[in-house]
């Protein structure tokens, strides 16, 4: 009997908080992704892998995984699994993390710096400027791009007006005003740094772990940068969730030990859209 049939008549809820297009199956101590076979979910169960093999930050462990009729299943298990204090390990969105935003940052800022220090010798998911790009040209060339999860100001409707008039414009755009004459920062990055993927303990503030590693790789450190910057205001001015809390913008940075690049960080949320 394969880890799969075990499942069979298993009690299970469905995920609702991910944007993505996946289908989240939680067990009691597993959780099912089904996905488009594509280099998004191929990309995940390689850097699964990886993480695992590298031992250095906390992150889900690949069970079983099977392609049926072009989709991926990937079975693996709860992060919480892998901390004794299962029941307060949760996502650094949770109201107990958010109603503290001096120690949510901190957490945050040391959780970047963490994952930008791994050994990316042997990883070989490359994930620069232009092949993110080329992603982006693929999203948009099959209709794959969801206007409605954007931010509100990125493109018009017919009640609104936005930047750009839709992800075609956007795209040409993002290939026209490419950050001038910078290089990359070039490290692992998580790839979707938003709290939801980012786990905290509540009684063990060294404990953290992340989720949903399908875009991650080598690439510049900005993007997570511009992903955790987003994430951070629309959590706390209550775009998601139902509370409104504080975020010291000036204090994120600070923490990082960064001076702000506006133009990186204003391009990588922009690129972000069309995924």
């Amino acid at each position: 009997m394969t880890v799969f049939e075990k499942l069979n008549n298993t009690n299970y809820s469905i995920d609702t908080i991910g944007k993505s297009n996946s289908q989240i199956l939680i067990f009691d101590d597993s959780v099912l992704k089904i996905q488009e076979n594509n280099f998004e979910a191929q990309n995940e169960l390689q850097t699964l892998l990886w993480l695992e093999k590298s031992n250095k930050i906390i992150s889900p462990k690949i069970l079983d995984s099977k392609i049926i009729d072009n989709k991926l299943y990937i079975l693996m298990t709860k992060i919480q699994n892998e901390i004794l204090d299962k029941n307060n390990f949760v996502m650094s969105c949770d109201e107990y993390f958010l109603s503290q935003d001096i120690l949510l940052i901190e957490l945050l800022s040391k959780i970047l710096k963490k994952i930008w220090s791994l050994d990316i010798t042997n990883l070989n998911a490359k994930h620069n400027l232009d092949r993110k790009i080329l992603q982006a040209e693929f999203n948009v060339k099959n209709n794959l791009v969801d206007i409605e999860d954007c931010q509100e100001d990125t493109f018009s409707t017919k009640d609104k007006k936005g930047k750009f008039e839709n992800p075609q414009e956007l795209l040409n755009w993002l290939k026209a005003n490419k950050p001038a004459m910078k290089e990359e920062e070039k490290c692992f990055s998580h790839g979707d740094f938003c709290l939801p993927n980012i786990f905290f303990n509540k009684n063990n503030k060294t404990d953290f772990g992340i989720i949903d590693v399908g875009r991650a790789g080598i690439l510049d450190k900005w993007n997570d940068i511009a992903l955790c910057y987003r994430s951070l205001k629309d959590n706390t001015v209550g775009i998601y969730g139902k509370g409104k809390y504080k975020f010291d913008e000036n204090l994120f940075f600070e923490k990082l030990e960064i001076i702000p690049d506006w133009e990186k960080i204003n391009y990588y949320i922009l690129l972000d859209e069309l995924f």
